[in-house]
């Protein structure tokens, strides 16, 4: 049984500024808003083939604009186990002296069943209101694992032979892994501002397909148009079997 969870949040704060020289008061409202969805647990289907189905969109308009598409890929076929991991970001930020806007979507479906699934969909929005101007930022991150197991390609050890103990073998100190920093291109996960100027639009797909039989086909559409907006469209399948 799939069991699924979610949360879905948003908030707005309004404040009232008065200019000193004309006197003339102006309310500005700040948004807020935050989703997450969580889903596990085995998948049912009657596809013959197994992997999954992305797509992703960010639109950014405004005098400086950020659009931005990321997407990760691994499926695979082995004599026990097939499985699939697919991470998604997208991320779409403006700034203008007027309004601005910015939206993102992004999905993984999964293609084909599993004997065991974990996704997530985590989605953020911000919208902040300035006397001279408004910046919008929006950002999505999706995250897909299935597993199924072939369990006749396990071999199963006969009770009557003798297990042989070989002794603890000696291991050697590993060095440190070094971490890599945080995927965030348009720098929305720190304190909202936007640290370029003119419009950028950026993407990064890489997939990888291991199998006798596998397809990978990657649509993707990038414009930026100078001072006016931003824009990133993926469509794409990663496929065996």
């Amino acid at each position: 049984m799939t069991i699924n969870r979610g949360f879905n949040l948003s908030a707005s704060v309004a404040t009232t500024e008065t200019d000193d020289g004309s006197g003339e008061a102006s309310t500005l409202v700040d948004t807020y808003g935050v989703s997450a969805t969580v889903s596990t647990g085995p998948i049912e289907s009657n596809s013959n083939g197994f992997g999954a189905a992305v797509s992703a969109d960010a639109t950014a308009i405004g005098e400086d604009t950020f659009a931005s598409v990321s997407a990760d890929g691994h499926v695979s076929a082995g004599p026990i186990a097939t499985s699939a991991e697919v991470s998604l970001t997208t991320e779409a930020a403006a700034a203008s002296g007027g309004q601005s806007y910015a939206s993102v979507t992004g999905s993984i479906e999964l293609i084909g069943g599993a004997d065991w699934s974990f996704s997530l969909s985590y989605d953020s929005s911000a919208v902040d209101q300035e006397v001279d101007g408004t910046t919008a930022s929006s950002s999505s991150i999706d995250y897909l694992y299935a597993l199924s197991i072939d369990e006749s390609g396990i071999p199963v050890q006969n009770p009557a032979d003798d297990v042989v103990d070989e002794g603890v073998p000696a291991t050697a100190e590993a060095d440190p892994l070094a971490t890599e920093p945080a995927y965030d291109p348009c720098g929305c996960g720190s304190d909202g501002s936007i640290p370029f100027d003119g419009n950028v639009a950026v993407y990064k797909v890489d997939f990888e397909a291991l199998a006798d039989d596998s397809v990978i086909e990657v649509d993707l559409f990038s414009l930026a148009v100078e001072d006016q907006m931003s824009s990133v469209t993926l469509g794409s399948i990663i496929m065996i079997g």
